[in-house]
């Protein structure tokens, strides 16, 4: 890997900023941290997107255009209206559940609609791009906007793009109905486009990144959020384990998380040998909290920021990652690869992974010996006995976290991928310009 004699200036076209607290906020930040703040300018194209004020990074530019504002407030207040989903954000949105409603195709056509409002790259906007004079233009994709954005600027600019995949989109983005089937042919389209202008391609998992190396015939580099504590947190503790979940319940989380707690309640019948902590949005913990008063050693507290997360996980005995059975979802998540790992194997703790076999993070975990892995056959309260009450099994799966960590996902591991991919993507440009 080569240095940079000079540090490139990176143009981020996404739907969201570096500053979000959020796990592609989180992601983002772990990726470009170490990178001059003069040296990244983000152009964010959603327009449900708040304008984040207090970020380390200054360039940030919040781009829409009027009709798709008011494109976007009609397809919420459809949203709204015909779903029923702003008094139940755990469900997921229609775009991945199999639950099609009377309403759903509509709700998913206005949506799919607003996504393909072209947004004008505008003269002021070129203005501001020539200023600051972008080496690489680097994008998660993830939408037509997104996507036909990015694409106009890099013709603009004669900039190559580095797409990063960060999950399944494209095999079912637009797909649960037949009438918004064209609108997943639209969103490949301008991906392909976009491949046309790059030399190499970033993918979030080893799986996906084999996968989309045969498909789309570029370089691949897998590359992950990075964590940064390198000294881990060993436990000494024995019964009663304390199990930490922090996160969201969309993408139909819940149900999985639920099974876990009746799993969990059935281990403490006779006495309490395992706590089960749950942090979740604000929105969520009422409603959670009645349902969880039936089960035995299960707590539900209101979500935490993300550095207060990181400590509670320092005291927890194993943490626990979930995804959804449902069909479309695991097809959605088969590729992808949870932003948490990184730092629970930071924390040198094993993970209770209940989740689909299929998925690149089941599979990490299980070929890798850093947690139990409980499946679509697995009785989940079997898996935690049999794996997690020996204190040597989990201490080594802790150890083996922390090793695979140190490889992987260390600021070190990601710097050198992160660098191959922008070399791949710079060199020829250079090249073209001569």
């Amino acid at each position: 890997m080569m240095e940079f004699k000079k540090i490139p200036n990176i143009l981020i076209i996404d739907t969201g900023y570096l500053s979000a607290d959020n796990a592609t906020g989180i992601t983002l930040r772990s990726i470009w941290q170490d990178w001059p703040e003069d040296k990244i300018m983000c152009i964010c194209v959603n327009p449900n997107q708040a304008i984040e004020k207090k970020t380390r990074y200054s360039n940030c530019i919040h781009i829409i255009n009027r009709q798709y504002i008011i494109g976007a407030q009609i397809s919420w207040c459809l949203k709204r209206k015909f779903t029923g989903l702003q008094s139940d954000p755990s469900i997921n949105s229609n775009s991945l559940s199999n639950n099609k409603t009377r309403w759903g195709s509509v709700v998913e056509l206005a949506k799919a609609l607003v996504d393909s409002l072209p947004i004008v790259l505008d003269k002021e906007t070129k203005n501001i791009i020539s200023e600051f004079k972008p080496d690489v233009i680097y994008t998660l994709g993830g939408s037509i906007r997104v996507l036909s954005y990015a694409l106009d600027v890099s013709e603009f600019c004669n900039r190559k793009i580095l797409v990063h995949f960060m999950d399944g989109y494209l095999d079912v983005q637009y797909k649960v109905y037949k009438i918004t089937y064209i609108f997943n042919y639209l969103l490949k389209k301008y991906l392909k486009k976009c491949l046309l202008r790059s030399s190499a391609i970033l993918c979030i998992s080893e799986k996906m990144a084999t996968e989309y190396r045969t498909f789309f015939n570029l370089p691949t580099y897998t590359l992950m959020n990075c964590a940064c504590d390198e000294n881990g947190h060993e436990y000494m503790k024995q019964e009663p384990l304390t199990f930490v979940y922090a996160g969201g319940l969309h993408l139909g989380r819940w149900d999985t998380i639920d099974k876990l707690c009746k799993a969990v309640s059935h281990i403490n019948r006779e006495k309490i040998r395992v706590v089960f902590n749950l942090y979740i949005p604000l929105t969520e913990v009422k409603n959670k909290k009645e349902l969880a008063i039936s089960y035995i050693g299960v707590n539900v507290f209101e979500a935490k920021a993300h550095e207060e997360i990181l400590k509670i996980y320092k005291s927890a005995d194993a943490l626990v990652f979930v995804e959804s059975f449902e069909e479309r979802i695991r097809k959605f998540t088969r590729l992808s690869f949870s932003t948490k790992l990184p730092e629970y194997m930071a924390a040198r703790k094993p993970i209770v992974c209940y989740a689909p076999d299929e998925l690149a993070t089941s599979q990490y975990i299980r070929v890798h010996k850093i947690g139990i892995c409980i499946g679509d056959n697995d009785d989940p309260g079997n898996c935690i006995e049999k794996g997690l009450f020996n204190y040597e099994s989990r201490m080594t799966m802790a150890n083996n976290a922390f090793n695979r960590y140190r490889q992987d996902f260390s600021p070190e591991q990601v710097k050198k991928k992160l660098h191959l991919a922008l070399e791949a993507n710079i060199i020829k440009i250079s090249a073209k310009d001569k």
